[in-house]
């Protein structure tokens, strides 16, 4: 496996998780919405393996990949097969058995029966809605509900005024907003809540109250965890929105937390209709890939986003290896544990960020469909193993000759020969016989030379 083929194996295979997001996208809206929201999140996460299996398959086809084929056995390809299934289904079991333990305590799913405008009219709200783009959002909103639905308008600066009592929406309504004065939001909520509370039969039993303001609480937030214990006490859900410059108002958030609403930051008037339209229609309903607007205890749902889509990610992980070989032959279970756990991290993230969800969701299923790896060629050969060396030569053995003094030593050249002369008389050169004394011809005709 070199560089280049585990890139373009990553990009590919990266590709087809951007594939099922567009399917997903699609489908995500009705199975959130027209199902059960558990098995809605298990039936994306099953769609989304059976694309990961078939799409890994169809890469290999198309790649002229037969190794994967090559390398096993009809039995064997049956078992991984089967393998997959498994995983499969245990992923959908897993993931409808966790999206339900993340969506327990989910409180606010009841509709709104009426709602009530609760408005910054301080002095910096001048620079920040020159325009007065709240009014025209406060029109918008109410001219989407059914006919008859009650809503009220208080306007707040360092005490509430109401521009508007409780009833019906008419496209004549007028709000005079003047910006001027300091901001007072508990006091001014307070007040609020116990005119609700006077006019208990009008507001109905879930009145959802937004407030909008631009800075913090000019009188230190005296007397908040009273008017929200109220709120909670009575059924009134407050939606906050921190407009303009101001960010991440702790304020503002706790309060929507605390009483089962959503907090959203809007960040110049341009946005401020949608803002307002989502902080009074969205619900507290949550699921494991979407926004989390409103929880009390919110490291508690972090922790637990984070560990749920890691146990998926598990399960996954070995889904995606038969889907592939059966065999971690090329590091994709280790490579997608950790790409899935990267991925569980990113989406709280992101989402606590407020990032859009579609993209939130894209980024998750390109990171979960990576397989490294290169596919093998089918044309490319093989490199033969080398020869092995040449066996040495046996030594060759001289114990075997006998008849030779224990003095002299035969002539390496002929020990081959000499092994045919075990038991006899070893001849001389010249066909004489060696005596039984050992004696030596050559030293007897030395002697009768000298004679």
């Amino acid at each position: 496996m070199n560089g280049h083929g585990t890139v373009r194996h990553l990009l590919i295979s990266g590709g087809i998780g951007c594939l099922f997001w567009l399917l997903g996208n699609v489908l995500y809206g009705t199975l959130t919405q027209e199902l059960w929201q558990p098995l809605g999140i298990g039936i994306y996460f099953a769609l989304f393996g059976a694309v990961i299996g078939i799409g890994y398959r169809i890469l290999s086809v198309i790649r002229g990949d037969h190794s994967w084929l090559r390398r096993k056995q009809p039995d064997q390809l049956r078992e991984d097969l089967r393998m997959y299934f498994l995983w499969l289904l245990l992923l959908t079991v897993v993931t409808v058995g966790l999206e339900f333990l993340y969506e327990v305590g989910v409180s606010g799913t009841s509709q709104p029966t009426s709602y009530i405008f609760l408005i910054d009219d301080s002095g910096s709200m001048e620079g920040n809605d020159p325009e007065n783009k709240r009014v025209s959002a406060i029109h918008e909103i109410m001219a989407g509900q059914e006919e008859g639905f009650p809503y009220a308008v208080y306007k707040f600066t360092d005490e509430s005024t109401c521009l508007k009592a409780l009833s019906p929406y008419s496209a004549g309504d007028r709000f005079e907003f003047i910006s001027d004065g300091g901001t007072n939001i508990i006091g001014s909520l307070r007040t609020v809540v116990q005119e609700i509370l006077q006019n208990r039969s009008a507001a109905g039993e879930n009145v959802r109250i937004l407030l909008l303001s631009d800075g913090d609480d000019n009188y230190f937030a005296l007397g908040k965890r009273k008017v929200i214990r109220d709120c909670v006490d009575n059924g009134i859900s407050v939606s906050t929105i921190s407009f303009g410059n101001l960010t991440g108002n702790r304020l503002l958030r706790s309060l929507a937390e605390g009483t089962g609403g959503v907090y959203i930051h809007s960040a110049d008037a341009v946005d401020l209709q949608a803002d307002m339209t989502s902080a009074v229609t969205l619900s507290s309903a949550r699921n494991l890939i979407s926004e989390r607007y409103m929880i009390r205890l919110n490291w508690l749902y972090t922790i637990l986003r984070i560990l749920f889509l890691t146990v998926m990610g598990a399960t996954w992980s070995m889904m995606k290896l038969f889907a592939y070989c059966g065999r971690d032959t090329d590091g994709i279970l280790p490579l997608s544990l950790l790409l899935c756990v990267l991925g569980a991290v990113l989406t709280e993230v992101l989402f606590a960020l407020q990032v859009n969800g579609a993209f939130v969701r894209l980024l998750l299923c390109i990171l979960w469909s990576l397989v490294p790896g290169q596919f093998e060629s089918k044309t490319t050969p093989s490199t033969p193993a080398p020869p092995p060396p040449p066996a040495a030569p046996p030594a060759p053995d001289f114990t075997s000759v006998s008849g030779i003094g224990s003095g002299s030593m035969p002539d390496a050249g002929n020990s081959g020969k000499m092994t045919g002369l075990e038991g006899k008389t070893p001849q001389t050169p010249f066909g004489s016989q060696l005596s039984d004394s050992g004696s030596n011809p050559f030293q007897q005709s030395h002697s009768l030379r000298k004679d």
